[in-house]
């Protein structure tokens, strides 16, 4: 097996997909390198690294149905290893050109400052959004993709509203045991006097924490749910049954293993997605001033579950844009939030930027 390390950091795992030699087709990016980072050690760390796993497998799946898998790479980034640093280094050290396309996923904690924009919140330090896009930018690949579940609360002197999980509230410009040290040089010196009032759209009885504690009554039910509903399925899946069996995730059509979705995807809306667009995609899992959820009871993080069920939900279509796609994915985890909270939550996708498609 060809194994390629993209930077000195050990990683805790790096796929280099292995088939057949294919032949690129017309204005089709000649390379995919995809970054996933779940911050599984962090709080709600069980259920990001659910999204992590469940986005490789899905992506590995596509891509071999295409025979694409000798022309992506996925680099997996957990643990310990999710720093700034880390993913800085990431971009900085392999080299590439205008022939091929970056897509980074991230799953875990995030906000906004009031001045610096909207930050993913790694346990080990935080990673400004816009700094993560300068270093994906300066390859100048055809096509650099950005799909961040997380958070966007503001913060407010200093602290994230809504009250994040402890290894979060001290924000960015307080002192912490963290390699980023650069990042908080750089931030204003009145950040933390910072003050911001923010009007959720709807109240939640126990949803103080951002991703995690959704009302206890609300979770226990689909706790309940989940587990009668694991009873008959006991029964009928044979003792080998695969890992993805065993994998349910939350959509808005209602519960789905993860396996039917491996079996069901041809991988070719993510082949036109990302080989057949160019420019610069940036969609974050919710909007500004509000909260993106997950529980492991859901198999997951509502955006990214919306995500993947759409792998086998779209129709075939010859030429898909990020244009096309996004209204899709925006209706679909709205569609989301609502059935599993039973109407209690409205998370939509917010789109930064949005990529032209390529011309067939």
């Amino acid at each position: 097996m060809q194994l390629s390390m993209t930077n000195s950091r050990p990683f805790i795992a790096l796929l280099v997909l292995l088939a057949p030699t294919t032949t690129v087709c017309a204005d089709e990016a000649s390379r995919v390198r995809i970054l996933i980072v779940a911050d599984t050690e962090s709080k709600s760390g069980s259920t990001w690294k659910r999204d992590g796993e469940n986005i490789k497998d899905v992506l590995e799946a596509g891509f071999k149905r295409q025979k694409l898998t000798d022309r992506a790479t996925i680099d997996l980034l957990t643990g310990k290893e999710v720093t700034p640093e880390n993913v800085l280094d990431y971009y900085g050290n392999f080299k590439t050109d205008g022939t091929e396309a970056l897509l980074f996923y991230f799953s875990g904690h995030g906000s906004i400052h009031a001045k610096r924009g909207h930050f993913l919140g790694f346990l080990r330090g935080n990673l400004y959004r816009d700094e993560l896009i300068s270093a994906m930018k300066k390859h100048n690949p055809r096509l650099i993709v950005l799909l961040t579940d997380t958070c966007a609360n503001y913060m407010s002197g200093g602290y994230a509203t809504n009250a994040e999980p402890p290894d979060l509230e001290e924000g960015p410009t307080k002192s912490r045991d963290s390699p980023q040290e650069k990042v908080r040089r750089d931030e204003p010196a009145d950040a933390a006097l910072v003050t911001l009032e923010v009007k959720p759209r709807q109240t939640y009885p126990k949803a103080e924490k951002a991703k995690t504690d959704e009302p206890s009554f609300r979770v226990q039910k689909i706790d309940d749910d989940l587990e009668s509903a694991k009873q008959p399925a006991r029964v009928e899946e044979p003792p080998g049954a695969t890992v993805g069996m065993s994998r349910r995730l939350m959509t808005g059509s209602g519960q789905q293993y993860l396996q039917e979705i491996l079996d069901n995807t041809d991988g070719l809306l993510m082949r036109e997605l990302l080989f057949g667009n160019r420019g610069f995609v940036d969609i974050n899992a919710c909007k500004k001033g509000t909260l993106s959820h997950g529980q492991d009871a859901w198999g997951g993080s509502l955006f990214t579950n919306s995500l993947l069920a759409l792998q086998k939900e779209y129709p075939e279509k010859k030429s898909i844009s990020w244009d096309e796609f996004f209204p899709l994915l925006r209706a679909r985890t709205k569609a989301t939030a609502r059935k599993v909270s039973q109407g209690e939550v409205d998370q939509e996708p917010e789109l930064f930027s949005l990529a032209r498609p390529s011309v067939k």
